[in-house]
């Protein structure tokens, strides 16, 4: 379901995997949360997430909103096509930095 977080640079990493639903939800938003008290920015990496559902959407909601009032933000990483197809039929696409690699997100500096 998730890794160990990782810290690069000054920012933590959360890489997920597999399905992400309400069935995991509450541990994907620890994850979240855990990240968020490591660092002020957080990226998510995407790139094992076969699947989400609006439950993972509210937990990325939750995280960026506590991210970005602590000064910090909350970035995307290798997100596939089905899961951007959620994020864009609810519009988060355009909320959230997305970026393709995570190398990409962290040369932005913070993942903004």
């Amino acid at each position: 379901m998730t890794e160990p977080i990782r810290k690069l640079r000054d920012t933590a990493v959360v890489t997920l995997e597999g399905v992400l639903d309400h069935y995991n939800g509450a541990q994907v938003r620890r994850q979240l949360l855990a990240a968020l008290e490591q660092a002020r920015d957080v990226v998510v990496d995407f790139s094992r997430v076969t699947w989400a559902d609006s439950s993972a959407a509210a937990n990325l909601v939750e995280a960026l909103r506590l991210a970005r009032g602590n000064g910090g933000d909350l970035a995307l990483v290798a997100v596939r096509p089905a899961v951007m197809k959620l994020l864009e039929l609810v519009r988060l696409d355009r909320i959230f930095p997305i970026h393709e690699t995570l190398d990409g997100a962290l040369g932005a500096g913070s993942p903004k």
